[in-house]
């Protein structure tokens, strides 16, 4: 009797070894988090819903700066970007989105976009409208995070996300113009107090730190850099609370834009989006909200085109 169960547990240890080294190979060829560059067609050469979400932000920059193909306009931005703004409707310019990105992990991302390649004439960077997942952690910024071994081979996301990247690559399923498909999340009231947050001294002294780098390695060549927060759906900012964070906001970028106006090749300016009539026509409580939102602060492409065209108009007249 003894035996029998000793012989049942080694057997179920080794079913389960089996079967943890068959997903981790399955994981490994598919590749979700494209860490190898050779793709297979129809296999796995498109990327998955996961992949700009839960991918690391070392190896969402890889991927970025392999397909920048120095456009003249570059926006970097959260998942509003990601989920936002449509690639194909703006041929020239360049969406980088990282999720829950803060400006300091933005500020590290130009700088290592600048020892890779020229840097666009203009750069739009959305502050970070809810709370930064970095900061959250504990931690200023997740510019050198790696996917662990366990994350890339045998956990439960990555093989959704293996899934995923088959079912897109064989046709079932696409991302449209670089816009994951994301469901809808009916909302009845949004407090914008729940998705703006003021910004940390770490971000302002890493954007002044930048400014001061970019003057000297950029020499002749001129760039203009436009901070801009997303527009949140209908009422979101009427909260006392909510517009005295904006206003702090608001003073913490002037102080770097202040501080960008003795160069000559770097000028800054600020675009506040947070209470703009954008996306105020589809109101929360009403079957009209979905057209224009995800949810209670992501939205759809009718809204994210006319930010684009809001930043390009303001900037560039």
């Amino acid at each position: 009797m003894h035996d029998s169960k000793n012989n049942f547990t080694k057997t179920v240890f080794i079913v389960f070894g089996v079967l943890t080294l068959l997903l981790g190979l399955f994981n490994f060829i598919i590749d979700p988090y494209r860490l190898h560059k050779k793709r297979i067609p129809g296999i796995n050469d498109q990327v998955c819903r996961g992949f700009f979400s839960y991918n690391s932000m070392d190896n969402l920059m890889q991927y970025y700066f392999s397909k920048y193909n120095d456009e003249p306009n570059l926006i970097l931005g959260t998942s509003h970007i990601i989920r936002g703004v449509p690639d194909c409707r703006f041929t020239d310019i360049f969406k980088m989105g990282i999720s829950s990105m803060s400006i300091e992990e933005a500020a590290l991302i130009l700088e290592k976009l600048l020892d890779k390649k020229k840097l666009p004439d203009n750069i739009y960077i959305e502050l970070m409208a809810g709370e930064s997942i970095s900061f959250q952690n504990g931690k200023p910024n997740r510019i050198n995070d790696k996917i662990s071994w366990y994350r890339r081979f045998i956990d439960i996301k990555t093989l959704r996300m293996t899934f995923s990247t088959i079912r897109n690559s064989i046709g079932l399923k696409t991302i449209i113009c670089g816009v994951p498909d994301i469901s809808d999340t009916f909302v009845d009231k949004v407090d914008g107090t729940e998705y703006v947050r003021r910004i940390q001294e770490e971000e302002y002294l890493s954007w002044l730190s930048l400014i001061d780098k970019l003057n000297r390695k950029i020499g002749d060549h001129k760039v203009n850099i436009t901070f801009f927060t997303s527009p949140l759906p209908y009422g979101a900012m009427s909260s006392v609370k909510a517009k005295g964070i904006s206003r702090y906001n608001y003073m913490v970028i002037n102080k770097v834009i202040n501080a960008s106006k003795k160069y000559n090749n770097i000028m800054c300016n600020y675009i506040d989006l947070l209470n703009s009539s954008i996306g105020a026509d589809y109101i929360p409580g009403t079957t009209s909200f979905n057209q224009g939102w995800y949810d209670a602060s992501h939205y759809k492409s009718k809204i994210g085109e006319k930010v684009v065209d809001t930043l390009l108009q303001v900037t560039q007249k």
